[in-house]
């Protein structure tokens, strides 16, 4: 498996562009990542202006 650095982001969308980081996340363990979005999804369920977003980045 080739290494990589995993993120897992909060971003409040104002006018269809992002506008503030409200929470970030950053691993290079895999098995984190779908705990990570579970928790993300459940904290910012009631907001339609949050977009629950993730990122890989090959590790250096």
């Amino acid at each position: 498996m080739v290494a990589a650095l995993y993120s897992v982001s909060a971003v409040r969308i104002v006018n269809g562009e992002r506008a503030n980081l409200l929470r970030f996340h950053s691993t290079a363990d895999l098995t984190e990542v779908p705990g990570l979005l579970a928790a993300y999804a459940a904290d910012f369920a009631a907001r339609d202006d949050v977009l629950v977003d993730m990122a890989s980045t090959p590790a250096a």
